[in-house]
């Protein structure tokens, strides 16, 4: 009886211990929200983020000798805290969002070939849909005035305003 007893503690030793939901989001949320993950998606913003830093600094009266040196600076410092409010913040959604079953399902996945894979490309897969997104955010910009000044027009609609304006509008929209 006591050998039986000690083969199945032994045996259940062999056995992968599941990890709490916490440990399972954690896990997640370090290759969902990876530095390289984070980085792409912050070099894909750059320019926007850039844009604007630089649009304020001279509002303020500030021109910066040699911008590129600030902006190496200013973002290394940005992607290390980014990644790790990410990371936090997007552990703590998975933990809201989904069971403990299939957080563990979820960390199984990523530690597969498959799920390894995609952590691997998600870089490339962001870096591509923010890079698709502007292209069909313009495209969308373009032919949306047309739809915009046919439903105006079709539902009577002045916004309140004036002929001459509704003319400005249109002329814009065109």
């Amino acid at each position: 009886m006591k050998h039986m007893i000690v083969g199945i503690l032994l045996s259940l030793g062999a056995l992968p211990l599941a990890a709490d939901p916490k440990t399972d989001a954690d896990y997640i949320a370090s290759h969902v929200a990876s530095v390289e993950a984070c980085d792409s998606a912050i070099k894909a913003q750059a320019p926007i983020m850039k844009s604007a830093i630089e649009n304020d600094l001279r509002k303020k009266g500030i021109t910066l000798s040699d911008i590129d040196v600030f902006f190496d600076i200013f973002f290394d410092e940005f992607l290390e805290l980014f990644v790790e409010k990410m990371q936090a913040r997007t552990a703590q959604l998975y933990v809201d969002i989904f069971s403990p079953q299939e957080l563990s399902d979820l960390a199984a996945f990523y530690k597969s070939e498959s799920g390894q894979a995609l952590i691997g490309k998600t870089p490339t897969i962001i870096q591509a849909s923010t890079e698709i997104g502007q292209i069909a955010g313009m495209e969308t910009g373009v032919e949306v005035n047309a739809r915009v000044m046919e439903r105006l027009e079709a539902e009577g609609e002045s916004m309140g305003m004036d002929q001459s304006v509704m003319d400005k509008i249109r002329d814009a929209l065109r």
